[in-house]
């Protein structure tokens, strides 16, 4: 089968071998796959597989099962850049009705990293207020909607103006950080209970001055870097919580967890249409090197697919 597999830091599309399912585990051919930033950083050698997965990247797809036809999305600890993959069958989500296999790769890690981040680890409620950064990304633009369909109210940061009216016409009430300060700009409108942050540096310390007493932190990257300094007497003021946290390195009990979860809250939502990805570009298999370095450059506003195969498969049950 074709791959785009990874070799001294640079991604190749080259013939491996198909992968062998262990126990609990089918085989799906794979018709798209989801691009994340993750991704990139595999590439580069700075967010390896765990052990046993292909130096291979791709967190997420969508296709068929090989032993029953069934048309699946999937979560993947990664090895998804490739034509045939192995997963835990737990890890499996059914097509949403109405969408066909192109919608539905765009759903598995977005929808599963932010119950992870928003729901487990930030705790957050309905009629909170809720600040997520780089909201036009394929975390962001979901984490937007899944939050006003769950009763919150949602601030976001964008980097131009397309992306700020991208992240309003999901419902957020979002600002250009590149024209404008966004922690007097959210003290103004009187502070938030959860913040979810991509950026790291010195937005954590941002983070905090615009956070309301018992408020919660949830960091999931460090893209402008991990060193961080910060006046620490607010955490106590404020009673403030920061944690961090990564999917890929949860267990197969807890991945299965967020897929059980998704399909009671999130699913209804997707069918209501209340939650949707935007997909803005499908690149082909041999184009992925393309794909990253149009995401490289934050050029993107939600997600962006490889197409290894046809979408005719639609959930119209």
């Amino acid at each position: 089968m074709q791959a785009q597999r990874i070799e001294d830091g640079v991604m190749r599309l080259q013939s491996v071998a198909k992968p062998e399912p262990n126990a609990g585990e089918v085989l799906v051919k794979v018709h798209y796959a989801g691009i994340n930033r993750a991704d990139l950083m595999q590439v580069e050698g700075t967010y390896p597989p765990p052990e046993g997965v292909p130096n291979i990247p791709g967190l997420e797809i969508a296709g068929t099962r090989m032993d029953t036809g069934e048309a699946v999305c999937a979560l993947l600890p990664g090895a998804g850049y490739a034509e045939v993959v192995s997963v835990h069958e737990d890890h499996l989500l059914p097509i949403p009705e109405g969408y066909d296999l192109r919608q539905a790769a765009a759903l598995p890690e977005a929808v599963l990293t932010n119950l992870m981040a928003l729901w487990d680890v930030g705790e957050v409620a309905p009629g909170e207020v809720v600040l997520i950064h780089g909201g036009s990304g394929g975390i962001g633009h979901m984490a937007i909607q899944m939050l006003i369909a769950y009763g919150c109210t949602v601030f976001s940061t964008a980097g131009t103006d397309a992306k700020v009216a991208f992240c309003e016409s999901l419902g957020a009430t979002a600002i250009n950080y590149n024209s404008g300060d966004f922690v007097d700009w959210i003290k103004a409108q009187g502070g938030v209970d959860v913040v979810l942050d991509m950026v790291g540096c010195d937005y954590i310390s941002r983070n905090m001055k615009c956070m309301r007493r018992n408020g919660r932190l949830v960091s999931l990257a460090f893209l402008q870097g991990s060193k961080v300094e910060i006046q620490a007497g607010g955490l106590l003021l404020k009673q403030l919580r920061w944690s961090g946290c990564t999917l890929r390195s949860r267990s197969n009990a807890e991945k299965a967890a967020y897929v059980a979860r998704a399909r009671e809250l999130v699913w209804p939502w997707i069918v209501e249409g209340r939650v949707a990805p935007h997909i803005e570009a499908v690149y082909p298999l041999e184009a992925a090197a393309k794909a990253h370095e149009h995401m490289r450059n934050y050029l993107h506003m939600g997600k962006l697919l490889l197409e290894l195969g046809p979408s005719s498969t639609t959930n119209n049950r």
